[in-house]
Parts: structure tokens; C-alpha cells; sequence
């Protein structure tokens, strides 16, 4: 049974091949091993433990499931948890470099800090723009010369002309209804507010007006709340043999540090 234990809950890499790569949750597959997946016995044994937390990324182990599963959450982060997005621009005047359809498609993937809960799904036929299923922002932006620039020679853009890139902090956010006194200012924007949508030079403008929908990532990615989401196997590391001194220190430095760990006995390190 022990060695039945290892094939389940672990993937063995040898000199040329990865073994145990699969894994079933149906009865019958491995004799004398049941496979039946028990609800009460996965949460009992399910943990998980978070080990890096902050605004754009997180970190967790989870313990006591098998890789399919762990997959499975992961598809469920990328495709099936809704976000706020932008779904159409309306364009007063874009005469910028970039042609309406790529300016729109760049527009589409600026992530939004906003609550998805708090929205409804967009009725497909609905085209009226109701505040518990949209926001909108507007885009206003002109490029001219800077009456201060530099006149020794500087050819840096951002010194010769006003608003010669285009950022997310100039999307301006226009509420609808009672979205005044429902959200705060700093609960709806771009996620971030210097990332780059266009580049201008003087005489050129773009006047938009940007609608955005709730959706999920399986419908559209620009609705995926997560940049990527990934998982790795812990690994599990067994020397076959006591290995000392330099040997040991050579093994030491081939993982990151903190892996392996030197003792001192009578033979040495």
C-alpha cells in the first residue's frame, strides 16, 4: 500500500522520463486502493496557506489535492470569475497614429479596479446604460507645443510638448445615477494610471467615450481578472546516499537557498 500511496501523491522524475504523471478520481482504477473522492474527506484533509499577499499578486499552497485539481482551480481564476471590462468606445476623434480599432482593442485590456459584484450582467439587446450594469469613462486628451521647452537642443517629447502620451490617469470617470454616492472616487479607475495608451504629437486628439460591461475571462480576455495564473508541484528531494564536504557544499549551492541544509556529524559536513 505504501508504494500504491507514492504512484498516487507523487510525480517521480528519473534519469530519462517523469513517472506517476496521472491521476483518477474513479473506483477501480488501482486495485485495492479506493479512489472514490469523499467530500468530507477532501475538506478535512484540504489546507490552504497563503504565503504571499499583495495588491497585483498572490501566493498559496494548497495541500491535500492532486494536481487536477489544483488545475481546476486554476482555469476557474482565468475563465469563469467575472470582471469589469471595457466593451465599447465611442469615438468623437481619434487622430492620433493608431486606427480606431487597435486604439479600441488597447483600451479593452487596461485592467479596472472596480467591485464585480456590485454589477449585473449587460442584457445583450439592452442598450440602454443603466448604473448597476455599466460604467463609463470619458477619454479627452490634445497634444500641442509647450511654451516653456527647452530651447538648447532637448529632443525629449515629454519636454517639447503637453500630453504627448497618452496614460490610464487620464481616463476620467463619469458617473451614472446614484454611482455618485454608491462608489468613491478611488473605488473605480484603472488599476494602474501610467500605462500607456497612445503617443500624441501637437494637432492631434483623441475624444472617446469608453462603456464597460461585466463578463468573464471564458467569454472574452480581457475580462480575466488574473494576468496568468500557474501552479508547480512541491517538490520532494530524497538522497539515496550520505553525501560530505565538498560534494555536500556542491549540492547545497545547486538549489536555492534555504533547500538544503548542511549537518555536522563525525564524518564531517
Amino acid at each position: 500500500m505504501a508504494s500504491m500511496k507514492n504512484i498516487r501523491t507523487r510525480i517521480k522524475l528519473e534519469d530519462t522520463e517523469i513517472l506517476h504523471t496521472t491521476s483518477t478520481n474513479f473506483p477501480g482504477n488501482y486495485s485495492g486502493y479506493d479512489d472514490r473522492l469523499n467530500l468530507d474527506e477532501f475538506r478535512q484533509n484540504l489546507q490552504v496557506q497563503i504565503t504571499s499577499l499583495n495588491d497585483t499578486t498572490t501566493e498559496f499552497d494548497l495541500i491535500g489535492i492532486d494536481a487536477a485539481i489544483a488545475n481546476a482551480f486554476r482555469r476557474i481564476l482565468i475563465a469563469e470569475l467575472p470582471s469589469m471590462a471595457i466593451e465599447k468606445v465611442h469615438v468623437t476623434e481619434n487622430s492620433s497614429v493608431l486606427p480606431d480599432d487597435v486604439l479600441a482593442h488597447r483600451l479593452g485590456l487596461i485592467p479596472l479596479r472596480a467591485d464585480p459584484t456590485l454589477f449585473i450582467d449587460k442584457v445583450a439587446a439592452d442598450t440602454k446604460e443603466r448604473e448597476d450594469d455599466t460604467l463609463i469613462f470619458k477619454l479627452k486628451v490634445a497634444c500641442k507645443k509647450n511654451p516653456k521647452a527647452p530651447t538648447d537642443g532637448d529632443d525629449d517629447p515629454k519636454k517639447l510638448y503637453i500630453n504627448s502620451n497618452v496614460y490610464t490617469q487620464h481616463m476620467e470617470w463619469i458617473p451614472i445615477g446614484s454611482q455618485i454616492t454608491k462608489f468613491k472616487p478611488e473605488d473605480i479607475g484603472p488599476v494602474f494610471p501610467d500605462i500607456l495608451i497612445v503617443k500624441l504629437r501637437p494637432g492631434q486628439e483623441v475624444d472617446l467615450k469608453l462603456v464597460c460591461h461585466k463578463g468573464i475571462g471564458r467569454d472574452h480576455a480581457k475580462f480575466s481578472p488574473v494576468c496568468t495564473g500557474s501552479y508547480r508541484l512541491m517538490p520532494e528531494i530524497i538522497l539515496k546516499k550520505p553525501i560530505y564536504d565538498e560534494d555536500a557544499e556542491h549540492l547545497q549551492k545547486c538549489f536555492t537557498p534555504g533547500v538544503i541544509e548542511l549537518e555536522q556529524d563525525n564524518d564531517g559536513w
